[in-house]
């Protein structure tokens, strides 16, 4: 949450992350200004680099936590660095470092680390919620398959706006990608990274 977003939090019912504690001292703010408590999640940067509060800050809200009385902490939540690959030492590593958390909930079970691959990890990184993205597509990660059960339930289809003959040897897509050497006969879908498919897909 930003400074300046409060209200619009409040218009739509929605849950504010924070993630430092000048952003719990922005819902603090707006909680008492409202004379009510802010439902929040915390997020804890555990290992990936990203968005969160560091272990110091994150004891520093805990052990302070008179001073935020209006944020209401439902959830702590973390992101795992290598969940697509289950044997990964991280993943291990980041269960532990959010388990030291555990200490100032009410509920052992108000933590949220697992994404669609952290599922397969297994009942240890479930917890309370779990947070499955692309996994609910029926979409595999890359190099976790053998641990997926899942269905496709999504088709990604488009139409043809152009067939062309190439005579001669060329590259096709970004970076070159295909190589063509002899006569092809091409079509040109109109799928593309401004579609939100990467260049990989698109190639």
């Amino acid at each position: 949450i930003r400074k300046g977003q409060e209200q619009e939090f409040e218009k739509y019912n929605l849950i504010p992350i924070i993630n430092s504690l000048g952003e719990a001292q922005i819902v603090e703010d707006f909680g008492k200004r409202i004379n009510n408590y802010v439902t929040c999640l915390v997020n804890i940067d555990t290992g990936m680099g990203g968005l969160g509060f560091s272990k110091k800050d994150a004891i520093l809200f805990f052990e302070n936590k008179n001073k935020y009385p209006n944020v209401k902490v439902q959830f702590i939540v973390s992101d795992l660095a290598c969940s697509n690959e289950p044997e990964h030492y991280m993943n291990k590593r980041q269960l532990e470092k959010i388990k030291f958390y555990t200490k100032y909930l009410n509920d052992k079970n108000q933590i949220s680390i697992a994404d669609s691959d952290g599922i397969f990890l297994g009942k240890d990184y479930h917890f309370g919620m779990v947070r499955a993205g692309i996994a609910l597509y029926g979409i595999k990660s890359f190099s976790n398959n053998k641990h997926h059960n899942l269905k496709q339930v999504i088709r990604v289809t488009s139409s043809i706006l152009q067939i062309k003959e190439i005579n001669e040897p060329t590259t096709i897509g970004y970076g070159s990608y295909y190589k063509i050497e002899d006569q092809k006969l091409v079509a040109v879908i109109p799928i593309n990274c401004s579609n939100i498919y990467l260049n990989a897909s698109d190639n």
